[in-house]
Protein backbone atom coordinates (compact mmCIF):
# COMPACT_ATOMS: atom_id res chain seq x y z
CA UNK A 1 0.00 0.00 0.00
CA UNK A 2 2.93 2.57 1.12
CA UNK A 3 4.33 1.71 -2.26
CA UNK A 4 1.06 2.63 -4.26
CA UNK A 5 1.19 6.03 -2.28
CA UNK A 6 4.59 6.83 -3.39
CA UNK A 7 3.95 6.00 -6.84
CA UNK A 8 0.55 8.10 -7.27
CA UNK A 9 2.52 10.97 -5.74
CA UNK A 10 5.27 10.76 -8.18
CA UNK A 11 3.19 11.12 -10.73
CA UNK A 12 1.63 14.67 -9.66
CA UNK A 13 -1.22 13.38 -7.82
CA UNK A 14 -2.04 15.51 -4.67
CA UNK A 15 -2.78 14.49 -1.08
CA UNK A 16 -6.53 14.43 -1.49
CA UNK A 17 -6.40 12.67 -4.31
CA UNK A 18 -4.28 9.71 -3.35
CA UNK A 19 -6.85 9.69 -0.10
CA UNK A 20 -9.79 9.84 -2.12
CA UNK A 21 -8.36 6.91 -4.65
CA UNK A 22 -6.91 4.52 -2.17
CA UNK A 23 -9.16 5.59 0.87
CA UNK A 24 -6.01 5.98 3.10
CA UNK A 25 -6.10 8.78 5.84
CA UNK A 26 -3.71 11.58 4.82
CA UNK A 27 -1.44 10.50 8.21
CA UNK A 28 -0.66 7.22 6.57
CA UNK A 29 0.52 9.02 3.07
CA UNK A 30 2.54 11.23 5.21
CA UNK A 31 4.51 8.26 6.55
CA UNK A 32 4.68 6.74 3.89
CA UNK A 33 6.17 9.32 1.65
CA UNK A 34 8.20 10.87 5.07
CA UNK A 35 9.65 6.97 5.08
CA UNK A 36 9.93 6.49 1.26
CA UNK A 37 12.41 10.19 1.57
CA UNK A 38 14.43 8.83 4.58
CA UNK A 39 15.50 6.00 2.68
CA UNK A 40 16.20 7.51 -0.60
CA UNK A 41 18.48 10.30 1.62
CA UNK A 42 20.00 7.22 3.20
CA UNK A 43 20.66 5.60 -0.11
CA UNK A 44 22.18 8.66 -1.18
CA UNK A 45 25.18 9.27 1.81
CA UNK A 46 26.07 5.32 0.89
CA UNK A 47 26.46 6.12 -2.32
CA UNK A 48 28.40 8.95 -2.20
CA UNK A 49 30.28 7.50 1.47
CA UNK A 50 30.90 4.41 -0.97
CA UNK A 51 31.77 6.39 -4.12
CA UNK A 52 34.31 8.31 -1.94
CA UNK A 53 35.81 5.15 -0.69
CA UNK A 54 36.45 3.49 -4.33
CA UNK A 55 37.85 6.89 -5.73
CA UNK A 56 40.30 7.21 -3.26
CA UNK A 57 41.44 3.50 -3.81
CA UNK A 58 41.52 4.45 -7.35
CA UNK A 59 43.53 7.23 -6.58
CA UNK A 60 45.82 5.24 -4.48
CA UNK A 61 46.43 2.73 -7.43
CA UNK A 62 47.74 5.68 -9.96
CA UNK A 63 51.22 5.36 -10.52
CA UNK A 64 52.46 8.88 -9.04
CA UNK A 65 50.35 8.60 -5.88
CA UNK A 66 51.88 10.21 -2.75
CA UNK A 67 50.04 10.47 0.65
CA UNK A 68 49.73 13.79 1.82
CA UNK A 69 52.37 15.02 4.53
CA UNK A 70 51.80 14.67 8.32
CA UNK A 71 50.79 18.41 9.75
CA UNK A 72 52.25 19.71 12.65
CA UNK A 73 49.68 20.19 15.49
CA UNK A 74 51.06 22.58 18.25
CA UNK A 75 50.85 21.29 21.73
CA UNK A 76 48.17 22.20 24.12
CA UNK A 77 48.36 25.72 25.10
CA UNK A 78 50.58 26.65 22.60
CA UNK A 79 48.35 28.89 21.01
CA UNK A 80 47.97 30.65 24.12
CA UNK A 81 51.78 31.08 24.75
CA UNK A 82 52.41 32.52 21.08
CA UNK A 83 49.89 34.92 21.80
CA UNK A 84 50.53 39.00 21.19
CA UNK A 85 54.19 39.86 21.57
CA UNK A 86 55.19 43.39 22.93
CA UNK A 87 58.15 45.41 21.48
CA UNK A 88 60.36 46.04 24.73
CA UNK A 89 60.07 49.87 25.70
CA UNK A 90 63.72 52.16 25.82
CA UNK A 91 64.00 52.97 29.28
CA UNK A 92 64.37 56.49 28.18
CA UNK A 93 61.11 56.69 26.83
CA UNK A 94 59.80 60.15 29.06
CA UNK A 95 56.09 59.58 28.04
CA UNK A 96 53.43 59.12 30.47
CA UNK A 97 51.77 55.33 30.25
CA UNK A 98 48.26 55.19 29.52
CA UNK A 99 45.60 54.79 32.08
CA UNK A 100 43.44 52.15 30.95
CA UNK A 101 40.75 53.78 28.42
CA UNK A 102 41.12 57.55 30.48
CA UNK A 103 41.71 59.49 27.37
CA UNK A 104 44.92 61.24 26.84
CA UNK A 105 45.15 64.84 28.01
CA UNK A 106 46.94 66.18 24.98
CA UNK A 107 44.67 64.74 22.32
CA UNK A 108 41.82 63.04 23.94
CA UNK A 109 42.78 60.03 22.43
CA UNK A 110 41.38 56.43 24.33
CA UNK A 111 43.74 55.26 26.37
CA UNK A 112 43.60 51.93 25.03
CA UNK A 113 43.93 53.17 21.35
CA UNK A 114 47.65 54.51 20.86
CA UNK A 115 48.70 57.71 20.55
CA UNK A 116 51.96 59.35 20.21
CA UNK A 117 51.59 61.11 23.83
CA UNK A 118 51.12 57.83 25.27
CA UNK A 119 53.51 54.86 26.10
CA UNK A 120 51.61 51.51 25.64
CA UNK A 121 51.43 49.17 28.60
Amino acid sequence: MQQAVIDLHNTGIGKKAIMAELGVSTVFIDKSLYAASEGNSIRMKRDLMTGAEKLAAALRNTAGYQSAPARFTAPIGASRAMGLVRRPVAASDTRRFSDGRSPCPNCGTRGDIPCKHQRPR
